[in-house]
């Protein structure tokens, strides 16, 4: 970018002929498509490409009914619904919870925060990002530790109904067997599938650690750090990373989980693979009041 400002320069003051101009190249000649996450140059590419690249077997979630869900967009992109690359959970006013596999790479000023709607190509509220902070020990998702932070340059507005932050589950708590939780995000509807701008949910069976480690599922890729969730036909898809899995106990929303990985989207013993939120509580808790326990990358 620096070189194609200082070749522009050049060219207004006659010293040279040949070099383009930012007005005479095109968008994706002056894009660094090989800079950020993986999810974040996906976007960046459908983009230029005119493709939009959801949740599977799920509904349109209802206004007002998952308050904490945010869209996490490419900040240059002026659609939120174009721009979507992952989600994520207001924690409070200032800072939002999401995978780090979807921001690990990219900095601040890449990424533009859309919260308080479950329409995307309705009026919402949008705030830039001032930090992002990935968990240290952070590698790839299947290694674990797939968590990160995001700081707002200003923060949300709260209404509790559009906007809310969601609790996280406590601390070294541990689901069972017949818990039913709920999954959500702006992501594709079906695998190699389309989007649509309205926020989906589903609701998906809890899935032991056992089962989902077994070798026809993802044997040894399963750690303590994990939890799954999901059946045949009912599971997060691609943009739904980052996003949250919530548990409702005594009809009181908690956090649970974070969207992570997952082979496909809803195949048979193929289950959805979430960042297990009970054993991040601590570290959360220290990034956001700035304590010493806020180990990062």
């Amino acid at each position: 970018m620096t070189r194609q400002f200082l070749a522009a320069i050049a060219l207004s003051l006659g010293l040279v002929s040949t070099a383009p101009t930012m007005a005479q190249q095109t968008l994706e000649e002056s894009i660094d498509k090989d800079r950020g996450s993986i999810d974040y140059r996906a976007r960046v590419d459908g983009f230029l490409k005119g493709a939009l690249k959801k949740i599977v077997g799920g509904v349109q979630a209802k206004p007002g009914q998952l308050p904490w869900q945010v869209s996490l967009g490419v900040s240059w992109i002026a659609s939120p619904a174009d721009g979507h690359f992952c989600g994520g959970s207001i924690y409070n006013e200032s800072w939002i919870i999401t995978a780090a596999h979807c921001v690990d790479g990219n900095s601040p000023n890449d990424i533009i925060v859309t919260a308080g709607t479950t329409d995307l190509n309705k009026p919402a509220q949008r705030r830039n990002v001032v930090k992002i902070l990935v968990k240290k020990g952070y590698v790839e998702p299947k290694q674990g530790d797939d968590i990160a932070l995001l700081q707002l340059y200003e923060p949300l507005t709260l209404t509790g109904t559009d906007a809310a932050p969601i609790p996280l589950i406590a601390n070294g708590h541990e689901l069972k067997e017949g818990d039913v939780l709920t999954t959500s995000g702006f992501g594709y509807e079906k695998e190699g599938g389309t989007a649509s701008a309205h926020l989906n949910m589903v609701e998906v069976p809890f899935v032991s650690n056992d089962t989902c480690g077994q070798q026809l599922s993802y044997g040894d890729d399963i750690t303590n750090q994990m939890i799954c969730a999901g059946r045949s036909g009912k599971d997060s898809c691609q943009g739904d990373s980052g996003g949250p899995l919530v548990f409702a106990a005594s009809s009181k929303p908690e956090l649970v989980g974070v969207v992570s990985w997952g082979e496909g989207c809803a195949r048979p013993l193929k289950f959805g693979v979430y960042t297990k939120v009970s054993l991040e509580v601590d570290w959360v808790k220290a990034c956001v009041s700035g304590g010493a326990a806020c180990l990062v990358k």
